[in-house]
């Protein structure tokens, strides 16, 4: 008998969506590339993580790591430019809540016996892994913090019962036995939303029995049924589904109650069918746009057919320089700014807000230098409309 080795992922994939368990880590089919999203969380983790590492060696980096013009630099090399743009502004931003003075240990590996033997499963144990993005040690206090680059933020109640904060917390417990009190925190880091759950007995329990529950039904799962959402459209195995496939095609059930459904549960069940095909419709749209991108590119830049006409069009946007260009721009115009965080983030709000507070001369040269130093994004999109000849 082997071990049945158990992640807060897997417990969350299985839990809302057995189908897609069961083609990611069981059948192992072929996953499709990974979103944009997923690079710019896990450059963003990259940087974070090199900057706990630099204060575990030195502690003086601590100050680098809270400041919104060197946290950044932590950032490593390779990513697409696009990536290390967003990555470096997230960083930016949060810069002045990063507090690694009392670090202990970054990517902390965890492996937690979670039940022992069940020879009804052919498994001799389960065993529940997992790595804590960071943890911190303040007297006897143990803090784990776990960094969230995407997503709408939970409440500490959805947290409180929630499988990754429980394995955290049991682990911590089990890994620093000397700690009176342990907690997490789940840093949302576009919203700037931190949420924190310590420790207590019944979160423990909640914890483990998920866990212990789910691998057990895992093992004895026969059916693996899909449970269609929104989230559909970001699966990495959306391909391989024949649910995915039906909700494309339109293949809708309806709102009348399935067996053993209440018509209350029939409704909800259908919205989240709608909404999955919805978000599939929507992301297949995005993939057909760019084979029409790529045969209009051939043709100039314009594709008459079957009556259609399809183009590719563009947007400009504009996006201001790094912090110290700003600053450069506001001290050669002879208006300095007392407090430079004020204006950390660098969004067109701030720093025009700014200008009105200064003479219109001053304003209108920082103006010109920071639309010199600025990034002018030109973006293309595939605009489709009907050709004159079809009316």
């Amino acid at each position: 008998m082997s071990d049945l080795r158990i992640s807060a992922s897997a417990i969350a994939l299985y839990n809302d969506c057995p189908r897609a368990d069961r083609l990611r880590n069981i059948d192992n089919v072929p996953p499709l590339p990974k979103r944009e999203s997923y690079a710019l969380g896990t450059h963003v983790h990259a940087g974070l993580e090199a900057a706990a590492r630099a204060v575990l060696a030195d502690p003086t980096a601590a100050r680098a790591a809270a400041d919104p013009r060197t946290l950044p630099d932590f950032l490593p090399a390779g990513a697409e430019p696009k990536t290390h743009k967003g990555a470096r502004k997230i960083l930016r931003d949060i810069a002045t809540s990063l507090d690694l003075r009392h670090a202990i240990a970054a990517e902390q590996r965890f492996e937690l016996e979670m039940a022992p033997n069940l020879p009804m499963f052919g498994t001799s144990k389960i065993i529940a892994v997992g790595v804590m993005d960071r943890v911190d040690r303040i007297d006897k206090t143990i803090h784990i913090w776990d960094y969230k680059s995407s997503g709408f933020p939970k409440s500490h109640e959805e947290l409180a019962c929630d499988p990754q904060a429980g394995l955290y917390l049991v682990a911590a417990k089990r890994l620093y036995p000397d700690a009176e009190r342990v907690r997490v925190t789940f840093w949302w880091l576009d919203s700037d939303v931190k949420v924190t759950v310590d420790w207590d007995e019944d979160i423990e329990a909640i914890a483990v029995a998920g866990a212990v529950a789910t691998a057990r039904a895992r093992e004895a799962e026969k059916e693996w049924p899909a449970r269609p959402a929104a989230r559909c459209a970001s699966c990495e195995v959306r391909e391989h589904c024949d649910a995915a496939k039906a909700l494309l095609s339109g293949a809708f059930p309806g709102t009348t109650p399935k067996d053993g459904e209440t018509p209350a549960a029939a409704l909800v069940r259908a919205r989240q069918e709608y909404a999955a095909g919805a978000a599939l419709a929507e992301t297949k749209r995005k993939e057909l746009d760019e084979q029409i991108r790529a045969l209009a590119a051939e043709d100039g830049g314009r594709l008459e057919v079957g009556g259609w006409t399809a183009r590719i069009a563009s947007r400009r946007r504009v996006e201001y320089p790094e912090l110290e260009e700003v600053l450069t721009a506001f001290e050669a115009a002879g208006a300095k700014i007392a407090d430079p965080l004020d204006i950390a983030s660098i969004d067109a709000g701030r720093v025009k807000a700014r200008l009105k507070k200064i003479p219109i001369e001053q304003a209108r040269a920082i103006e010109r230098d920071l639309e010199e130093a600025s990034a002018h994004d030109v973006t293309s999109y595939i605009e489709v409309r009907q050709s004159k000849e079809a009316f």
